[in-house]
């Protein structure tokens, strides 16, 4: 969902802005994208939620570059 943007649109637009600049700073592979989870460290956050979420971004990486 959008829940925490104005419309669809303007989710898209900051999602859309924020995977740009993470992938200028070489964050491209899913394992590297759980910054955005986790910001800096991960340390505060349970290991099997961090994989998880991680494991979540691989199937839609997959699909979008395949």
């Amino acid at each position: 969902g959008y829940s925490c943007f104005d419309s669809p649109e303007q989710a898209v637009l900051v999602v859309g802005d924020r995977i740009e600049d993470l992938m200028e700073k070489k964050v491209n592979t899913p394992a590297k994208f759980v910054v955005w989870k986790c910001g800096s460290s991960c340390s505060g956050h349970n290991p099997r939620d961090v994989q998880k979420w991680i494991q979540d971004v691989a199937s839609y990486y997959k699909k979008i570059n395949s």
